[in-house]
Order: structure tokens, then sequence, then C-alpha cells
């Protein structure tokens, strides 16, 4: 063993003595060991000598080549030995020495002129850029890849390249550019002919998003009724893939208030590996895996609490908050846990080791909300979508405690930021909202025309089922002045009513679900301006288990408003509208509300 060293020690060190072959390829087995043990002291040790030795050597620096190996052949290990160098320092956890490496390695790449070297050193710069979220450096290398990667015919490289990028631009929500990446590398599986066909789901699900954000709904829906077919056609799929599909559908479904389908898609996450095998542990591997899990109980946690298992949600949210220290999903959790407190009234048990944080209120969880959020950047680093989710249900918060000038300014801020980075689908909601703002206010009348085009870009940017909520205002706004003209150059009128009242005869309103209760509320309003009583009494009792004083008030105050409007309208129903208008009063005044305007 003392021998071995001294023959390691003087492969390492000597400059005047010649070295055999063996012994180069014992030095560099030890530092490959030494990587793949996870001893990254030891591996940069033994690289970055192979490194002087090599290069003393190259250079003509006085040190003799050792017998049976050319000086080309030695070069192609310094090379490797330098990347050796940039792993070690990244095991290490040394970062700016991984990067300067890094740089090291680029330029001898380029002054050797050697493609393949200089490929894999902007690949490494672009991840370092990736890790530390500087999406320009990272486009900047991604880009330099593809005249070496087209030039070496390496379309592998170039597929890798064109999914990054597009992730880059899309977190700088340059959509075009981003689209223009993933087309890139779609035609560079095709041009393979089947030996890339592993890469088209990434590729469509990347564009699924785009499209999603821009608006594009019938586009995004292509995408996945392309990787569908992929899938049910048994073609290759990796499960990272194939569980992003999932979840899309999960999406999809859930906006057009298919809960049992939910549930099944859920089921099917669940049974995958990747969900199954998430059981802790520090590699790369066991990480995403373990994040692909809390992914999917989200998504169970949201289901749970929308059928009305309020229990169950609970109990899995409060799993998910004690296995995740990823900082997105912490925020997406605190979201989800402020979209329960305003629906509810008040905020869902955590652990109690949280219970002590924040008060059992929205208004406390609010300024949770502030401190989670504020305390981060929201340029650049793909938390701007977060900031917008929170926005929203501040301002449903606010419409909820009557303050609609505040729910106003959130709102306009939504809709100018959403408008500057092309995110149509984003922008229209908020539109959506501010409409309902103006309703709240007493306004109806003035935004009868505004709420008209939002129907029509909500139909466009989100989808036909999804606007129903907003073409059912729309269509009521319309009967109240009278003039039913601009929704009938969108649309069949009576065609849309009836799907509307198809689909909440066929997806039944359990425990307050807000879309379904936002369709019902619609039905109702139509049905009381009509002089419906049948269908307005059937709808009304529909809704009724929905409504809760405590919990709910400013909804229930709009029911009863409703019901009181009808009942008055009847003409014999004058003490039971004069009953429905004392109940909204003495809520009105429990909740610091103005009961005229609801």
């Amino acid at each position: 063993m003392g021998t071995y060293n001294r023959q390691k020690r003087r492969l390492l060190h000597s400059k005047s003595v010649r070295i055999d072959v063996k012994e180069i390829k014992r030095a560099v087995g030890d530092v490959q060991s030494a990587l793949g043990a996870g001893a990254f002291a030891v591996a940069f040790d033994g690289a970055q000598k192979l490194c002087e030795w090599i290069g003393a050597v190259v250079d003509g620096d006085g040190a003799n080549p050792p017998m049976g190996i050319d000086v080309a052949t030695l070069d192609n290990i310094y090379m490797t030995a330098l990347v050796w160098c940039v792993r070690a320092k990244s095991g290490l956890g040394d970062r700016a020495s991984a990067e300067a490496m890094a740089e090291a390695y680029y330029k001898a790449a380029c002054d050797r002129g050697c493609a393949p070297r200089i490929v894999q050193a902007l690949q490494i710069k672009a991840q370092f850029a990736l890790d530390r979220a500087d999406w320009q450096a990272a486009i900047d290398a991604l880009e330099s890849i593809f005249p070496y990667a087209e030039a070496l015919g390496d379309l592998a490289v170039e597929i890798a390249a064109g999914l990054a990028l597009a992730n880059c631009h899309t977190r700088l929500y340059r959509f075009n550019d981003a689209s223009e990446a993933l087309v890139r590398a779609e035609k560079c599986a095709a041009m393979a002919d089947g030996a890339l066909d592993e890469n088209l789901p990434a590729i469509w699900m990347g564009l699924y998003e785009i499209e999603k954000l821009t608006g594009q709904c019938e586009a995004a829906r292509s995408c996945l009724s392309r990787l569908g077919e992929w899938i049910q056609n048994g073609r290759a799929c990796r499960e990272d893939d194939f569980c992003a599909f999932l979840l899309a559908q999960i999406r999809e479904s859930s906006a057009q208030f298919d809960s049992q389908n939910v549930r099944d898609i859920l089921d099917m996450l669940k049974s995958t590996s990747i969900y199954r095998a998430a059981n802790g542990g520090e590699s790369p591997d066991a990480k995403r895996q373990k994040l692909q899990h809390i992914i999917v109980d989200i998504e169970d946690c949201r289901s749970l609490w929308a059928s009305g298992e309020r229990e169950g949600a609970r109990r899995v949210y409060d799993r998910c908050v004690a296995a995740t220290d990823d900082r997105a999903t912490q925020q997406t959790l605190a979201l989800l846990r402020y979209e329960w407190a305003v629906e509810t009234g008040r905020c869902a048990p955590t652990s109690a080791q949280q219970c002590h944080e924040i008060a059992d209120d929205p208004e406390a969880m609010a300024h949770e909300m502030a401190r989670l959020f504020d305390e981060d950047s929201c340029e650049g680093d793909g938390n701007i979508l977060m900031q917008i989710h929170r926005g929203f249900i501040d301002a449903e918060l606010e419409m909820e405690r009557g303050k609609y000038e505040e729910s106003a300014q959130i709102l306009n801020w939504i809709h100018e930021v959403a408008t500057f980075r092309d995110c149509a689908s984003i922008a229209v909601r908020a539109r959506a909202m501010l409409c309902q703002n103006e309703i709240c206010k007493g306004n109806a009348r003035g935004v009868a025309t505004e709420s008209v085009e939002v129907y029509g870009a909500m139909r466009r940017y989100i989808g036909e089922i999804e606007a129903l909520p907003a073409f059912l205002i729309a269509y009521r706004l319309c009967l109240m002045v009278g003039d039913e003209s601009p929704l009938e150059a969108l649309c069949c009128v009576n065609d849309v009513f009836e799907r509307c009242e198809q689909k909440f005869e066929t997806c039944c309103v359990q425990h307050g679900e807000p879309g379904m209760v936002a369709l019902g509320l619609g039905l109702l309003r139509i049905y009381a301006l009509k002089r419906d009583v049948a269908r307005f009494e059937k709808v009304a009792a529909v809704l009724a288990p929905a409504m809760d004083p405590a919990r709910r008030a400013h909804r229930t105050m709009v029911y009863w408003g409703i019901c009181a409007e009808f009942e008055r309208s009847r003409g014999d129903g004058a003490s039971r509208a004069a009953g429905y208008l004392k109940k909204m009063r003495e809520l009105a005044e429990i909740n610091g509300f103005d009961a005229s305007r609801i």
C-alpha cells in the first residue's frame, strides 16, 4: 500500500521522470471511484494534481510524457480532469470555485477548437446559471450550443438545449421565444426518425403550459390530445412526463367541474412508481420523487376539500407541510390554506408547530401571505405567478368584506402585469373579477357591455365550459338593459343557456364548491328576472345547503338578496322578501358590509 501511494504521488508531482500508461490509468480510476463514492475532496485533490502534471507535459514545461501514450491522449485526459474538478467542487458545495473552473474548461475547449468539449462546457455553464435562477445567462449559454450541435449533427443535444431554452424563456415570459425553442426541439425529434421520440412528451407538455398562459386554450388541449394518443398507442413516455400529463388533465377536469374524473386521475397518479418510491434521501432522483409526491398530494388536497372531505384534506395538507423544505412548494401550500381561509371564513388547522404562528381568520392569513411572499423578489424567478394567485385571493377577500376599491386596485395590478407579460388567460380572469366588483358596487347596468366583452374573451382564452359563469353574468345584464344583441353577436344565447342548465344539473353542488355555486347563482338571477318560479325554486333548493352565514357571509347575502328580489316580484311574497332583507341587514351589520350594495 505504501509503495502504491509513493507511486501515485510520483505520478502527480514529478516533472522529471517517465510514468507508464498503467499508472496513468490507475490515477484516473482513483478519481472516478472517488467521484462515484461521493468523496469529493479526494476526487478534487487527485483531479487537480492530474491537471497540474499533464498540463506541464502538454505545455512543454520540463515534464516528460509517459511511455506508450501520446500528447493528444494526455490532453484529452487533462480536459476530462478539468471536468472532474468542476464536479468535485460542485459536490463540495463550493459553487464559486466550480463556476470558475467551468469557465477555465470553456476557454480551454475554445482554445483547442474542440466542438464536443465546447458543447459540454456550455452545458455546464447553462446548468450553473439555471441553478442560480439567472435565466438570461442560461439563455446565452444555451443559444451558443446550437451552432456546434448542428455542426456535429447531435440532435439529442439540440433537443435538450431547446427544452432548457424554452423553460428559461417561459420564466422570463418570452412565450414566442419559448414556443420557437420547443418547435425546434420537436423538429429535431422528428428528424431522428424514432430514435429520440421519448423527448416528444416533454416538448408537448412545455407547449401546453405556454399555450395555457397565453390563452390559446384549443392549442393547449391539442397538445394534451397528441400526448394522450401517444400514450394510448403505447409509445415511449418517461414517467415524469406521464405524471405532468395527468396533472394537466386534472387542471382541465377541475375547470370543467368534472370532480369524478379528477378523483380517477389522482388514483392513477398514486399508482406511479415516482409517487410510491418517494421515501426520502438526498440524491437528485430522491428529491425529484419527493417533490412529485407532494405535488400529487396538493392536488389530492384540492379535490378532497372541494368534495367536502375537509378533515381528509387537512390531514393530507399537514403531511405536505411536514414533508417539504422547497420554498416554492411551501408558498403553494400557504396559498392553498389562504384559499380555504377565505372560502370558509377561517383558516384550516395545521400542524401543532404552526398553530401559534397564525390566528384562525383570513385577515391574519393575508398578513402571513405578505410576510411569506414579500421576502422574495417576484421578478425573474417565476414567483410572479404565485403573487398573482395570491392577488386573486386577496381581491376575493376584499370583495367579501365589501372593500370594493381595494379589490379593484389589486385586480387592476394583476391585469396590468398579465397584459404586459402576454398572460391572456390571467388578464381575462382579472377583467371578469373587475366586472363582478362593479356589479357588487351597484353598477350592474354600467358594465353590461363590458360583461359581454369579458365573456367573449373568456371563451376564447380559457374555454367554453369555464366561461359559462361569465356568460350568465353577461346574459343577466343584457336582460336588465333590454338589449341582447351584443351577446347574440357572439353566440346562440338559448343554446349556451341550455348548456349552463345541463352543466348545473349534471354536476352536483357539493359543500359549496365555488365553480358550481357561481353557476347556480347566475341561473338563479336569470330565473328571477324571467319570473320562472319552478326553475327558480329548484335551483334555490340545490344552492341552499352551500350557504353559510357564519363562514360565507357575502355569498349568503347575495343569495338572500336574489331570493328577496324574486319574492317581491311575485306579488304575494312581500313578507318572505322582508324576511330575507331583514336577515341580510343583520348579517351585513355583523360583518361591516353595506347591505344596499349587495
